[in-house]
């Protein structure tokens, strides 16, 4: 699941794949679904992890050069930059990502994936779909 994931693929994918090489299928829909949770979650966590430690190598750095330890709640004052790109390039994309790197480090402070998709949107263009206008007129 992992590999497929990496590599871009559904579960369908990777089922068409297994036939071709004549292997069976890698696993149920449940299962599979269970595996990329697992993969999600435990990269949500090491990136979590690594973008703490960033901001801790950047805080006690900051604090190096003050001479002085930084209250939690202290703002400082340093360079970022922001970086985004679209799945396609095109204007057609509707997946994307955002990046905010630290400067003076080059680590990765954030990350963001951006959607032109809203389930709320969609939710309620349905429930509007599905309401007779029949209701209205009464």
């Amino acid at each position: 699941v992992l590999v497929a994931t990496v590599m871009g693929q559904s579960r369908w994918g990777m089922c068409k794949f297994a036939a071709l090489m004549g292997m069976p299928p890698s696993s149920g829909a449940g299962s599979w679904t269970d595996h990329q949770k697992a993969i999600r979650n435990a990269v949500e966590e090491v990136a979590m992890d690594s973008r703490r430690k960033a901001v801790k190598t950047i805080r006690e750095q900051h604090e190096a050069k003050l001479g002085r330890p930084l209250a939690e709640d202290d703002i400082i004052d340093e360079s970022v930059s922001l970086d985004g790109t679209w799945a396609k390039k095109s204007h057609s994309s509707l997946f994307g990502v955002q990046v905010a790197i630290h400067l003076g480090t080059g680590k990765v402070l954030n990350t963001q994936a951006h959607s032109k998709l809203c389930k709320e949107c969609r939710k309620k263009e349905n429930q509007i779909k599905d309401t007779s206008s029949d209701k209205y007129q009464q």
